[in-house]
């Protein structure tokens, strides 16, 4: 993470807009000023989980009405849009590919997840069926049904499943 670009420095040195963000991070954190995250996010005890921890923040900030939350919220769900067409490309499937969204950022943060729809439009993919999901593997599971319905086949042969575990 670069803390000197971040949206709370940015409007605390006067080089981005205003955000609520500034007061929710710094509540989050329980950190008095804006100087104080410089510090507490490049100490060594620092985590992955705390950085994640940061969606919520931000995803409860946009429904405050925060327009640079907003803006990251957005970015986020083109983010995971563009890393999607990666790995469908990489695959080499074709449309329309099942795609179940799951976490708490797609699942709480509806502005991520339409950002993520309408940017897979825009790279071309097309994602049906699209289901949002509590649990991944109620996703999982749900896309097998429907798999199973359509009588659809797998890719591979069961034999070749056999030779991959050993």
């Amino acid at each position: 993470m670069c803390i000197r670009d971040s949206a709370v420095v940015r409007a605390a040195d006067d080089r981005g807009p205003a955000t609520a963000l500034t007061q929710t991070v710094l509540a989050h954190w329980a950190l008095d000023a804006p100087r104080d995250l410089i510090r507490y996010i490049y100490r060594p005890a620092i985590g992955r989980t705390d950085i994640a921890s940061l969606a919520r923040v931000v995803i409860a900030t946009v429904s405050q009405g925060d327009a640079v939350a907003l803006g990251i919220a957005r970015e986020a769900g083109r983010e995971l849009a563009a890393a999607a067409g990666v790995v469908v490309r990489a695959l080499g499937w074709t449309d329309p590919v099942p795609c179940a969204l799951s976490g708490s950022v797609l699942v709480k943060g509806e502005c991520v997840a339409l950002a993520f729809q309408n940017s897979a439009g825009g790279l071309g993919l097309q994602f049906a069926p699209l289901a949002v999901v509590l649990e991944p593997a109620q996703g999982a599971l749900s896309l097998a049904l429907r798999a199973w319905a359509h009588r659809e086949t797998f890719t591979r042969k069961p034999s070749a499943f056999r030779q991959d575990c050993g």
